[in-house]
């Protein structure tokens, strides 16, 4: 089951005006969802006061503990953040938030059997006047997307991020590394934690996108922009998990997107032809994502996307939208050179991530099948741990045996009974003999 939610926002005339969507998803293989997503609800009198609060957490140490540790660090992240006293630095205020959600979750697993490798990634996201500051550890992700590009703003705290750093590695070996799911740095390890915290400018038609790894380990930073640029954000969200349910889903797959808007109620994008929001908004179905029907007058200026099947009903005044064609899909787990090409993707420039320089470590036992993450060292001893987050292995297919060992028995069966026989007629017939 997805959840979702959405809307638009302009209390107290406030600007920027504000379009959400949030989603999280299972897969297609957990049998429990570990993630968990928060946004503040957009009519919030704190929504007007302090800036509109997200976060993403990815949870970790196994079912129970794992969904636990994520559920209190949103939550306690969001509480600190609305009841900072640092109203002036919206920044400084999210870093604390994030550390006092790391005290929460260690404190919840500290000596309690089945929960002393209990701990989540945590990527908060406060959009407010013009601006996104962001708080994060892990490798969930935070990506700004402008009209052309798409950054992602926050770093990964990953093994294989830090090999790419140290220039060992490239970006399309990482993303099919069996070791891409390593992480260096979570929240509840330790009774406190390094959190990093960014900032951005916002102008209207900017996109902030906070996903967990079950999404953009599937799916592909130019297919993120092509969706929440055709998409509205509730759309967009239901759309990006179904692709990489598509592509195996072997992970929780979690998703926020928070779109600015500008004063206008119906926005057009001028430089592509085609609107992209509009007032009366009509829910799209999962099913018909696919078919989404296109204005005949944009369908060709919009870069990469096919000609849509334009024998479908007329509808409201709902802005036409192309169809958004995923991607071959690509298998998350077999290490290639490279990842399959992506048909189809409008060009996008794509700024390097920086990613942290911690020096990395090996990892001697392999990470366990039945959780999101395991541990090779101690709760908190010392520094960095390393947690390995792991889509479960595939069942081992038995291998069929009984057919040849019956066989071989019958032949030995039937060799017996022939020496038998050959030797009861040599017996008679030295009987028979004068």
């Amino acid at each position: 089951m997805t959840d979702r939610s959405g809307g638009l926002t302009d209390a107290a005339g406030a600007e920027p005006r504000i379009e959400v969507g949030l989603a999280t998803h299972v897969g297609q293989v957990r049998t429990g969802n570990e993630d968990s997503i928060l946004c503040e609800p957009l009519e919030s009198l704190l929504v007007s006061e302090r800036g509109l609060f997200c976060a993403v957490a990815d949870g970790m140490g196994g079912h129970a503990a794992g969904e636990d540790a994520s559920s209190l660090a949103v939550t306690v992240a969001r509480d600190a953040f609305y009841g900072s006293a640092s109203a002036s630095d919206p920044k400084e205020a999210l870093r604390l938030a994030v550390a006092q959600a790391n005290a929460a979750v260690f404190e919840a697993g500290a000596g309690k059997t089945g929960r002393d490798h209990m701990g989540t990634t945590l990527t908060a996201a406060v959009v407010f006047n013009h601006r996104v500051v962001v708080g994060h550890v892990g490798d969930s992700r935070c990506y700004l997307v402008l009209d052309d590009t798409i950054t992602q703003l926050s770093k990964d705290h990953s093994w294989v991020a830090e090999e790419v750093e140290a220039g060992r590695m490239s970006p399309e070996q990482a993303r099919v590394n069996p070791r891409r799911n390593i992480i260096t740095r979570a929240l509840g390890l330790r009774p406190d934690v390094d959190v990093d915290a960014y900032e951005a400018r916002l102008e209207p038609g900017n996109v902030v996108v906070i996903c967990s790894d079950g999404l953009h380990g599937l799916v592909t930073e130019e297919e993120i922009y092509s969706y929440v640029k055709r998409l509205r954000p509730n759309d967009a969200v239901d759309a990006l998990v179904q692709l990489a349910n598509d592509r195996g889903g072997p992970d929780n797959i979690s998703v926020v997107i928070a779109r600015v808007l500008g004063s206008e109620v119906d926005e057009a994008d001028t430089e592509r032809g085609f609107r992209v929001l509009s007032e009366a908004y009509i829910p799209t179905s999962r099913a018909d994502l696919s078919e989404l029907a296109a204005d005949p007058a944009t369908t060709a200026t919009a870069p990469g996307m096919p000609a849509p099947d334009l024998g479908q009903p007329a509808a409201e005044p709902v802005p036409a939208l192309p169809p958004v064609t995923p991607a071959p899909a690509t298998p998350p787990v077999t290490p290639t050179p490279a990842p399959a090409p992506i048909a189809q993707t409008p060009p996008v420039q794509m700024p390097t991530a920086q990613l942290p320089t911690t020096p990395a470590q090996d990892v001697d036992e392999p990470p366990h099948p039945n959780h999101d993450h395991d541990f090779d060292t101690e709760r908190a001893p010392a520094p960095p741990q390393m947690l390995a987050r792991t889509a479960p292995a595939e069942r081992p297919r038995r291998q069929g045996s009984h057919g040849g060992g019956v066989a071989l028995l019958a032949i030995l069966l039937l060799l017996v009974l022939l020496g038998a026989g050959i030797g009861y007629m040599l017996w008679r017939m030295a009987a028979i003999a004068p």
